[in-house]
């Protein structure tokens, strides 16, 4: 009888570690999809502001918006400050 309770708690211990490994893997791959996706908005926005501002180089070059190292899972705040760039320029149409 005490056997057959350690072999189930293994059998436990053993599902919630795989349950572990198999939540890590997911949210891993989140993160990817997340950090790729990012990147290439990022890509796109960027091409799209040195489109159409003329200052598109002193205002890329200010770390104050684009700063010199950006996590690609968490730039949010650099991809908003892009899209508000690209709208300021539309909208005063400084092309």
């Amino acid at each position: 009888m005490h056997t057959s309770i350690r072999h189930m708690n293994y059998a436990v211990d053993l599902k919630e570690q795989i349950e572990e490994a198999d939540a890590r893997a997911y949210l891993a791959a989140i993160n990817e999809r997340n950090t790729h996706g990012n990147r290439n908005r990022f890509d796109e926005l960027i091409a799209e502001l040195e489109a159409i501002d003329p200052d598109f180089n002193a205002w890329y070059d200010d770390d104050k918006n684009i700063p010199q190292y950006i996590c690609w899972s968490k730039c949010q705040y650099v991809l908003a400050g892009i899209e508000k760039r690209i709208a300021f320029v539309h909208e005063h149409r400084i092309t």
